[in-house]
């Protein structure tokens, strides 16, 4: 077990360490859970084992269905690798079948969006006190994800270099490609004259784990949707708000792919295809409207009225 971990986490290596922390930490459970249980090799260990292991797992159904995708994956190398003579874990989700965590990908509403501007200003800091700089970061921080699409993660360590006007550098794909988001002007002011962590970065001193200041920030905007009464909200919302308002205000799903830095518009796809039916029946709307003025349309419909009777 421990070799067969070892192994799939070297295929992780080069991924983001956020990533790669993840299924690190995943698969270190994994391996203590089936170790306790008195298995060392990966062929003892049998599908009720599996259930046991992810029925004891707790937080948003989100994050297990995240994780649940990171173990699948392991057992399924596990399978190729012949460490296990079939996959382990073929069904798991069906079996576990948890449903998504309800609002998870629905952008917010005119409402909750208001709630979240009217706290801001009065976000306290660590000991409770109002006025303080960390709400104008907070502030800061919050406009840019909400007109950038960005994750928690890159908007915290956005280097001041990547600011230009009030143009963005946001990702860069994996074939090198830059990719420049356009924000308001009162954004950016907004941005610069918010307190920053150092000369480099807007919300990071440059020192220490990435991971562990964004993590801090996650922990920092889940305490602001908490003041806005949106427990069933979560930073991530902010990019999923980006991503389906550009969607139903017609913008190609192409283009909101790359807005996001995704590796591929299958991820996009996979995401937001619901969000891309709306938008067809939409449209479908919008043309019955215009058929309603059309003349030829009205005199083919008339025409065909007594047909449709007898």
């Amino acid at each position: 077990i421990s070799e067969a971990v070892d192994h799939f986490l070297k295929l992780k290596a080069g991924k983001s360490r956020d990533t790669y922390r993840k299924s690190e930490r995943l698969l270190g459970n994994f391996r203590a859970f089936m170790q306790a249980r008195g298995y060392q090799f990966m062929n003892e260990i049998k599908f009720p084992d599996l259930t046991d292991l992810c029925s004891a797992w707790t937080g948003a159904n989100r994050s297990k269905v995240r994780d649940l995708g990171i173990l699948t994956s392991f057992l399924k190398y596990c399978n190729r690798a012949d460490f296990t003579p079939k996959n382990i874990g073929d069904g798991l989700f069906k079996t576990m079948n948890w449903p998504d965590d309800k609002g998870q990908r629905e952008p917010f509403t005119a409402a909750e969006l208001e709630a979240i501007w009217g706290v801001l200003p009065h976000f306290p800091d660590e000991y409770g006190r109002l006025g303080q700089p960390i709400a104008k970061q907070t502030e800061a921080f919050v406009y840019l994800m909400r007109y950038t699409g960005m994750d928690v993660s890159t908007t915290m360590s956005l280097p001041k270099g990547h600011v230009r006007d009030n143009t963005i550098l946001t990702y860069r794909l994996k074939n090198g490609a830059e990719v420049w988001t356009v924000v308001p002007e009162w954004v950016v002011e907004r941005l610069q004259v918010a307190p920053h962590d150092s000369e480099a970065y807007f919300f990071w001193s440059g020192a220490g784990s990435k991971h562990t200041r964004a993590s801090k920030w996650f922990a920092r905007l889940r305490k602001l949707l908490d003041l806005a009464k949106l427990p069933h909200r979560t930073p991530h919302n902010f990019r999923h708000h980006f991503a389906v308002e550009h969607l139903l205000r017609g913008t190609p799903i192409e283009d909101v792919s790359r807005l996001l830095g995704h590796a591929n518009i299958g991820v996009t796809m996979k995401s937001y295809a619901a969000w891309i039916k709306d938008r067809q029946i939409r449209l479908e709307g919008h043309q019955q409207k215009v058929w309603a003025s059309d003349p030829l349309h009205q005199r083919m419909t008339t025409a065909r009225a007594p047909e449709a009777v007898h």
